[in-house]
C-alpha cells in the first residue's frame, strides 16, 4: 500500500514539474511580427513548442539597409529591443566610390547626384578636373570667349586691337589641370608692313617687331653699286611709306683718259648702267680707237682702247 502511495506521489510530482516547465516556456513566447516594412522578419520557433515565437531575425529587401539589430529575443512575452527598420540605401555612403574624388555626392529620391566641388569641372562621376581662372588678356587686346572661369579642356583665343599685332606668346591657350598652357601675346603698335629689302643692298634697321607711324628705314648699297632713288622712307599712320624702296645699280669704274687726251664729263663720280663715256684728244693729236663706250653690267662695252698720237705736219708741195 505504501508503495502504491509513493508511486502516485511520484507521478503527481512529474506532472507538476512539467506544468511549471511549460509555463516557463510560454513566458518566452511573443506575438510574431506581421508587417516589417521593406523587408521580412522570420520567426524561429521553440523546439518544444512549435507555435511559440521566441526569436525574430530581420532581413531587408534589395536596395535597403537594416538600421538596428538583426536579431530580437522574446522575454516575458515582450520583445527585448525595439524592432529595427529598413531604410533605402544611400549610395553616397557606400564603400564603393560612386562619385569622383573631387565631387560631392548627394542622395536624391530615386538615386544620387554627383556635383564637382568649387574650382573643378566635369560630369562629377568619371572626372572633376580643376578649372582655370580667367587669363590676363594682352595689352591693347582681348580674349574670347571672355569669362571668369574656364572648364578643363576649354580653349581661349587671344586677339589684338586694330592697328596692333601680336608677338611672342601664342594666339590660343588650352586649360588643363587648372592652368593655361601658354601666355598671351604682346600686342605692339603695327601700322605698316615690314619694308621690303633691296637687292645688292641693305636696310637699317634690318628688322623690328612692329612698324608704327614715325618709324624710319634707311637703305644703302653694297660696294660696287649706287643707290637710285630716295635712301630714307618713313611709315605713315595710313599703313604706307613716304617713298618707294630705291634700287642698287651696279657701277663701272671711271675710265682713264688717254695720254694727250681727256675724258669728257670727267666730274661724274659714278658710272651706272647705260651711261656713255667719251674720250677726246688734245689739239694736234689724232685718236686711234673707239672714242665712246657704254657702261653695261659693270663693264665698258666695248672696252676702251684709245690712244692719242701726234699728227705729223704736212710738208708743203708734197703730193
Amino acid at each position: 500500500m505504501k508503495a502504491l502511495f509513493a508511486l502516485v506521489l511520484a507521478i503527481f510530482a512529474v506532472h507538476q514539474s512539467r506544468s511549471f516547465f511549460l509555463l516557463d516556456l510560454y513566458k518566452n513566447c511573443c506575438t510574431p511580427l506581421v508587417y516589417f516594412g521593406n523587408g521580412r522578419a522570420a520567426c524561429q520557433p521553440n523546439r518544444l513548442l512549435r507555435a511559440c515565437c521566441s526569436v525574430l531575425s530581420y532581413k531587408c529587401n534589395p536596395g535597403y539597409t537594416l538600421t538596428g539589430s538583426p536579431v530580437n529575443i522574446c522575454s516575458n512575452k515582450i520583445w527585448t529591443i525595439q524592432h529595427p527598420s529598413c531604410e533605402k540605401e544611400n549610395p553616397c555612403l557606400s564603400r564603393r566610390r560612386v562619385c569622383h574624388r573631387n565631387a560631392i555626392c548627394t542622395q536624391t529620391f530615386s538615386s544620387y547626384r554627383c556635383d564637382c566641388k568649387d574650382g573643378y569641372s566635369g560630369d562629377g562621376r568619371r572626372n572633376c578636373e580643376r578649372t582655370c581662372d580667367r587669363p590676363r588678356p594682352p595689352s591693347e587686346g582681348g580674349l574670347k570667349p571672355d569669362k571668369q572661369e574656364y572648364d578643363d579642356g576649354d580653349t581661349v583665343e587671344f586677339f589684338c586691337n586694330p592697328g596692333y599685332k601680336g608677338f611672342y606668346g601664342r594666339n590660343t591657350a588650352y586649360c588643363r589641370y587648372g592652368f593655361f598652357n601658354s601666355n598671351p601675346p604682346v600686342c605692339l603698335k603695327h601700322d605698316c608692313s615690314p619694308p621690303p629689302s633691296i637687292g645688292n643692298g641693305k636696310m637699317t634697321p634690318s628688322s623690328r617687331l612692329s612698324w608704327a607711324a614715325g618709324h624710319t628705314v634707311t637703305y644703302s648699297c653694297n660696294e660696287g653699286f649706287i643707290l637710285v632713288g630716295v635712301a630714307e622712307s618713313q611709315c605713315q599712320s595710313g599703313g604706307t611709306y613716304t617713298n618707294s624702296p630705291p634700287q642698287c645699280v651696279e657701277t663701272c669704274e671711271t675710265p682713264i683718259a688717254p695720254g694727250n687726251g681727256t675724258l669728257m664729263a670727267s666730274d661724274t663720280l659714278h658710272w651706272k648702267n647705260g651711261d656713255v663715256a667719251t674720250m677726246s684728244c688734245n689739239a694736234g693729236y689724232e685718236m686711234m680707237g673707239q672714242s665712246s663706250s657704254t657702261c653695261t653690267a659693270g663693264n665698258w662695252d666695248p672696252p676702251f682702247s684709245v690712244t692719242c698720237t701726234l699728227m705729223l705736219p704736212v710738208e708743203e708741195g708734197s703730193g
